[in-house]
């Protein structure tokens, strides 16, 4: 039985199925949207993940089995990592299906795992990789996870998820956000060294520097994209990869 999503803008299929939100942040970005449509005009330093906080508080994710919350860029972000990052090793995407919402389906019907990942990455350390792009990242990481009862200590996790792009069972996605992404987020709250310049490549967007107060990039976004992959792996998440 197809899972039948329907594209963004469509109706939800009936009760039961694959619930996908997919931010954007102007009109013109919807119309290359898989997935439903969630306008974040509140962006806040951590960028997808209140949304995907936003959304599981209000039970946006209740009657899905499956549940995921990707951006604008899921199709670019998925090119670049597969093309421009080919020979950057461990974080290249070496996925060799192209994406579609139906081929995605079809690998989630067949596996029927806890989490599936849109992107295929090889076994790494992603904390202690993100040292290389992001000062002091791990240090970071660590004192967020002690603070919430985890010694995380550097090690390859088998499963690892970028971008927040993946889909996962609702409880476990539930889960997920209850016992670690938001008491991770209320400890960065009182943080203010996330909020140096967290060295990445691109310029923050004129309107975000006006509401941030700074011209960079923070911590934030980053460190909360490698929290799941240190959740998959503590809890033995039965994981399948795109």
């Amino acid at each position: 039985m197809a899972l039948g999503w329907a594209a963004a803008g469509g109706n939800l299929p009936r009760a039961g199925l694959l619930r996908v939100y997919q931010i954007f942040f102007s009109d013109d970005q919807v119309a290359g949207l898989d997935y439903l449509p969630y306008r974040n005009d509140a962006c806040t330093v951590y960028f997808e993940n209140s949304v995907i906080k936003e959304l599981i508080e209000s039970g946006a994710h209740a009657g899905s089995d499956y549940f995921g919350v990707v951006s604008h860029q899921l199709r670019a972000k998925l090119h670049t990592a597969r093309e421009a990052w080919r020979n950057n090793g461990s974080i290249a995407n070496v996925s060799t299906e192209p994406f579609t919402p139906e081929a995605f389906e079809r690998a989630l019907e067949r596996h029927a795992p806890d989490v599936l990942s849109f992107g295929r990455h090889p076994p790494h350390d992603p904390v202690s990789l993100a040292d290389q792009y992001h000062p002091n990242f791990s240090h970071y990481f660590g004192q967020i996870m002690r603070a919430i009862g985890h010694e995380w200590t550097p090690a390859a996790f088998n499963d690892v998820f970028y971008f927040n792009y993946f889909v996962a069972k609702t409880p476990v996605y539930q889960r997920y956000v209850e016992e670690m992404l938001t008491p991770a987020m209320a400890v960065m709250d009182q943080m203010p060294e996330l909020m140096q310049d967290s060295r990445y490549p691109h310029p923050l967007p004129e309107a975000l520097r006006t509401r941030f107060g700074i011209p960079f990039y923070p911590y934030h976004p980053f460190l909360c994209e490698r929290f799941f992959s240190y959740f998959a792996h503590l809890t033995q998440l039965r994981c399948a990869h795109f």
